[in-house]
């Protein structure tokens, strides 16, 4: 969990394009690392259909380990 306000955390937000609230996976920092932004199915599952939501975390997850 990254809190995109503090300063020292200003430098990887802005790799990610993260200004506000958002849900990346990612796995390193940088423009090489690979990251996927789930900021929309967070937003829209996550309280109505946790099941949902952790099925798309749980992919998207995966499809970095592979």
């Amino acid at each position: 969990m990254l809190n995109v306000q503090q300063p020292e955390n200003r430098i990887i937000a802005e790799e990610c394009f993260a200004f506000g609230s958002a849900l990346f996976v990612s796995f390193g920092s940088g423009k090489n690392n690979p990251s996927s932004d789930i900021t929309n199915e967070a937003f829209i599952y996550a309280e109505t259909n946790p099941e949902r939501f952790l099925e798309i975390l749980r992919s998207t997850i995966n499809q970095h380990l592979q």
